[in-house]
């Protein structure tokens, strides 16, 4: 009988993945949501139009997010991890570059409700998950150092971006980050988003299975007929 074992020597799996996980976070969450405020006094001064015209895209973002989530959770329990996650980061980051091509208000409201769909997996729901799946032991340690690496990558990206902004414009700074996150978050996850089951191997913490030796079953001897005493019928003289 084939059981997974864990690796006993070297670096566990589950701290690979966990790397995967916070360049996904870190860029996706940290960098291009938290980012999304930056760019809208720009935009307006560029464009012409009202801030709160600009910031109406994030109001429809997160309209969709909220109406999208239950249903892109059950597709995580159906479909590849890796191969949603991939398009997810895809259509967040290639949208997010692609808001620097736009000329019209309508347009932002397009490409943010569009990046939405691909947001709640790349920024909410595969990391937690992945998480869970291979921490059973330190999987409040492994949760921390996620959303601390979070808040250092809108720490130290948002300055970086505004300087972006600042010198070369607000579509600069749009096209900078999205393809960063493309070519970064892309290939980590390719590289080291396997379930435990896909690698063959235990999640950190979780208890190796003991292979016993089969049992050979003990086998009854058969039952033994029943004697059946026949009454003796009185002799007739």
């Amino acid at each position: 009988m084939a059981t997974t074992t864990a690796k006993k020597k070297g670096i566990h799996f589950a701290w690979f993945v966990l790397i995967g996980v916070l360049l996904m976070m870190g860029l996706c969450r940290g960098g291009i949501n938290s980012g999304m405020g930056l760019f809208f006094q720009p935009i307006s001064a560029d464009m012409h139009i009202g801030v709160g015209e600009v910031a109406m895209m994030s109001s429809i973002s997160a309209l969709i997010t909220m109406f999208w989530s239950p249903f892109a959770g059950r597709l995580l329990d159906k479909f590849d991890i890796r191969i949603i996650t991939v398009v997810a980061v895809a259509i967040q980051a290639g949208c997010f570059a692609a808001l620097s091509l736009v000329d019209a208000v309508w347009g932002f409201y397009a490409l943010a409700g569009i990046m939405a769909f691909g947001s709640v997996f790349a920024t909410q729901l595969v990391g937690p998950m992945m998480i869970n799946r291979w921490f059973k032991d330190k999987n409040g340690l492994a949760m921390g150092i996620m959303m601390s690496f979070v808040a250092i990558c809108s720490a130290v990206l948002s300055p970086v971006v505004a300087s972006i902004i600042a010198s070369n414009g607000w579509r600069m700074g749009y096209i900078v980050l999205g393809v960063l996150a493309l070519v970064i978050v892309i290939p980590a996850v390719l590289i080291w988003f396997r379930t435990p089951e896909q690698k063959g191997q235990l999640p950190l913490g979780a208890p190796r299975p003991t292979s016993k030796p089969p049992r050979t079953p003990i086998r009854k001897p058969p039952p033994r007929p029943r004697r059946t005493c026949r009454a003796s019928r009185p002799s007739k003289r």
